[in-house]
């Protein structure tokens, strides 16, 4: 598990417009590329992702789950969602080890009182950058549709007593590849 910072990623004053409009793009692709190298033990973006999907193929499809529990197609609110800047820092990853953009899906396909919605200033901020990625949810207006399955699920093993799923988790992203 590795963590980073900076006091540079935001320039927002708390009050003046969508706080995700003040995100610096350039620091949070520093970042992640950091914190991808760290956590990997590798010196560039493309071999840290390399690392982390070491059995990618073209072709294959590269889902990108977020958080969008707050969101609806159309909101103006500052109720903390996913940004996309980490979204688009991720995007680049998947990009230097060749996952061409059409084969990038980012979703938040939820359940129940949330339609996993994709706010347009999220889109637009990913989709100016990257045209090509795709963005599902459980029903259109703002992306593809995908539907929602009350028989689909994924379901999780219990992990050993003793031994949190968070902390069993944090524990398969951390092991450095051989």
């Amino acid at each position: 598990m590795v963590h980073t910072h900076s006091n540079f990623v935001t320039s927002w004053d708390y009050a003046t417009g969508w706080y995700g409009d003040y995100v610096s793009q350039a620091v949070v692709d520093l970042m992640t590329d950091r914190g991808m190298m760290e956590l990997t033990g590798t010196i560039s973006r493309a071999a840290a992702w390399q690392a982390i999907l070491p059995a990618y193929t073209a072709g294959q499809k590269v889902a990108i789950k977020i958080n969008l529990n707050n969101a609806s197609c159309g909101d103006d609110h500052q109720i903390i969602d996913a940004l996309p800047q980490p979204v688009n820092s991720v995007i680049l990853g998947l990009k230097a080890i060749g996952v061409s953009e059409s084969d990038i899906w980012v979703y938040d396909v939820t359940h129940g009182w949330h339609n996993g919605e994709m706010p347009a200033r999220l889109v637009s901020k990913v989709t100016a950058l990257y045209p090509g990625v795709q963005f599902h949810s459980n029903e259109g207006g703002c992306s593809t549709a995908l539907g929602y399955s009350t028989t689909q699920m994924v379901h999780f093993n219990v992990p050993p007593i003793g031994q949190s799923a968070t902390a069993r988790s944090a524990m398969h992203w951390s092991r450095r590849p051989t």
